[in-house]
C-alpha cells in the first residue's frame, strides 16, 4: 500500500543512507510514525510538509499534492483571486434573477385565481 510520498521519503533516505530512525529524527516523530509514512499506512500532518519538502526537494504544494492525491490542489493566489471574482459575478446574476423573479411573482400575484374548467362535451350521448 506504498503512496507516492511513501515512496519518495523511501528512496530520498536510502540515497542519503540513512536510517528510519534518523530520518524519523530529522522530521521530530517516533520511527514507528515514519515507517507507517513510507508504507503508506499513515500519512503526515499538515504542519510537517515544510520539513519534508526541504527533505525531498519540493515545493510544500507538491508535498500537499502527494498527500492529498484525492483531493484539489491548492492554487496561487492570483487563481484563488480570479475565483472570487467569478463568483462575484456569479451573484450579482444570482440577484438579477431573484429580482426578476419577485417581480413576477408580484405581478402574477395580483392576477385574478384561475377557476376550474368542466372538460367539454365529447359529442357522445350515453344510451340507457
Amino acid at each position: 500500500m506504498t503512496t507516492e510520498l511513501g515512496e519518495r521519503l523511501r528512496r530520498e533516505r536510502l540515497r542519503r543512507k540513512e536510517r528510519q530512525i534518523d530520518t524519523a529524527e530529522r522530521f521530530g516523530i517516533h520511527q514507528a510514525s515514519y515507517a507507517r509514512w513510507e508504507t503508506g499506512h499513515n500519512r503526515p500532518d499538515d504542519d510537517r510538509f515544510a520539513v519534508i519538502a526541504d527533505y525531498l526537494g519540493l515545493e510544500i504544494e507538491e508535498v500537499w499534492s502527494l498527500v492529498h492525491k484525492d483531493a484539489p490542489e491548492p492554487t496561487s493566489l492570483d487563481g484563488l483571486n480570479r475565483r472570487v471574482d467569478e463568483m462575484a459575478r456569479d451573484i450579482a446574476d444570482l440577484r438579477s434573477l431573484i429580482g426578476e423573479l419577485r417581480s413576477v411573482i408580484t405581478s402574477t400575484a395580483t392576477m385574478p385565481p384561475l377557476t376550474e374548467s368542466k372538460p367539454a362535451p365529447t359529442g357522445r350521448r350515453r344510451r340507457g
